[in-house]
């Protein structure tokens, strides 16, 4: 019993990764389901054996790359203290976001994560949005925090306003290259087509833009 489960887990885990890396670079609807058992090298009928359909098979991939491959609690210590100086606060944040980036797009080119992760805001999948926000919005709160260490420099509203562009400049800039960075290989946005610099400078900016709004002094590097 123990090795038939074993097995199965086993099978199940692999369906999840080849699907993922599928759904990444051709969507849902662009992704079928003999594609994805060819690539696991398993049974036609195991997708609806093990997830009951491919939608459910989807929501899997989300949640496998979210916690096991985009491991934003690396960045976020649930147990860390957050500086309370003006300036110490505004380092903090800016390393924050550049860890944020980085994850989604460091140079050891885990770009398929965040392409996967875009698939989720994009595809008309039932509960894919969903799924997506319960582990990103522990990203959110976790910026959050940095408010209530800077607290009294903004009102309720301004802070909202400012988490809301910061998070969407984050996430805009994912959908960006995930639509027109490939097509157009980043082509008049950094010089020499550098991929990698044209992320950096954008980090730069969404974190230099939310420590101004926070009016903390500019983090120093």
């Amino acid at each position: 019993m123990q090795l038939k489960r074993k097995y199965e887990n086993q099978t199940r885990q692999t369906i999840v990764k080849c699907a993922a890396r599928l759904f990444a670079e051709n969507g849902f609807h662009g992704t079928g389901v003999r594609e994805i058992v060819d690539k696991a090298g398993v049974a036609l009928n195991s997708v609806n054996y093990y997830f009951g359909s491919k939608e459910n098979l989807f929501l899997e991939t989300i949640k496998y790359v979210l916690k096991e491959k985009i491991q934003f609690d690396q960045i976020f210590d649930i147990n860390a203290e957050i500086p309370k100086k003006p300036q110490d606060i505004a380092n903090y944040t800016n390393e924050k976001i550049h860890g944020v980036f980085n994850i989604l797009f460091g140079t050891n080119r885990r770009y398929w994560y965040a392409d996967l992760i875009t698939r989720a805001f994009q595809e008309e999948v039932p509960e894919a949005l969903d799924v997506a926000m319960i582990y990103l919005n522990l990203v959110f709160n976790s910026f959050a925090d940095i408010y209530v260490a800077a607290k009294g420099k903004m009102d309720d509203k301004e802070y909202y306003l400012w988490l809301s562009r910061l998070w969407f400049s984050i996430f805009g800039c994912t959908l960006w290259r995930n639509i027109f960075g490939k097509e157009y290989r980043f082509k008049g946005y950094a010089a020499n087509d550098d991929k990698e610099a044209f992320l950096k400078n954008m980090a730069e900016l969404t974190a230099a833009t939310a420590i101004a709004e926070l009016g903390l002094p500019k983090a120093k590097k």
